[in-house]
């Protein structure tokens, strides 16, 4: 669909997709005028059904391995969200298009690509233009189909290994769970519980977080 276009910048989105900022246009060009030599930007995404917003971070590969590394508000990164994306076309002229055998992690390839081959994206996060990815559980039997095919383990398991392939990388093995979350909470079996599950997730992590600093804090006592 790239090629189908000629303009300079475009918005990447899915079906559910919405921009609550009213204003987001003449933002973005502020933004754009401001800061030319960047090449994506990447807007707050919240994500309802899992009650959090995605986190500012940064990839980070070394010894054959990834890590997500954080990144301060508004910071620069080298990766951006697989939607709710506004991209410059020139970073697809230098890069190269998304991979058309992946089923998955389409944007994650490009960073890669772009970091090894040592001119990583250039990309900030800008906190005052805000996106909502919101995956609603469906009753259709038809969109249960949908789910279904949306959540292919196989498929989804065939992209984590063409990407470690293509890239001679270790990714971890974890995502399986999450997957099994999605399609039970989307299919509606989950639909009783999923706020008392993201309630506790939600508390859990704030109590992690003051775990760390209590930690952190009675170690520089020591």
């Amino acid at each position: 669909m790239i090629n189908h276009t000629s303009e300079k910048w475009l918005f990447i989105v899915d079906n559910d997709i919405t921009v609550p900022t009213l204003d987001w246009l003449p933002r973005l060009a502020k933004h754009i005028s401001q800061n030319p030599e960047i090449e994506v930007f990447n807007p707050e995404l919240f994500q309802p059904h899992d009650d959090e917003y995605s986190p500012h971070a940064a990839f980070e590969i070394s010894n054959g391995g990834v890590r997500l590394n954080p990144v301060k508000v508004n910071g620069l990164t080298n990766m951006f969200h697989g939607c709710g994306t506004v991209i410059n076309r020139s970073m697809f002229n230098r890069i190269g298009l998304f991979d058309d055998q992946m089923f998955a992690l389409e944007e994650w390839d490009l960073s890669f690509r772009a970091i090894l081959s040592g001119a990583p994206i250039k990309a900030r996060f800008v906190s005052d233009i805000k996106v909502i990815h919101d995956h609603r559980p469906i009753t259709r039997d038809e969109d249960k189909i949908a789910i279904t095919v949306r959540y292919d383990v196989d498929r989804i398991d065939a992209s984590f290994k063409r990407l470690a392939q293509k890239h001679n990388i270790v990714l971890k093995d974890d995502w399986r769970p999450w997957v099994s979350e999605q399609v039970s909470y989307l299919s509606g079996s989950s639909r009783q519980q999923s706020y008392f599950v993201r309630f506790s997730k939600k508390w859990l992590r704030r109590l992690k977080r003051v775990a760390r600093g209590i930690i952190v804090k009675s170690r520089r006592r020591l």
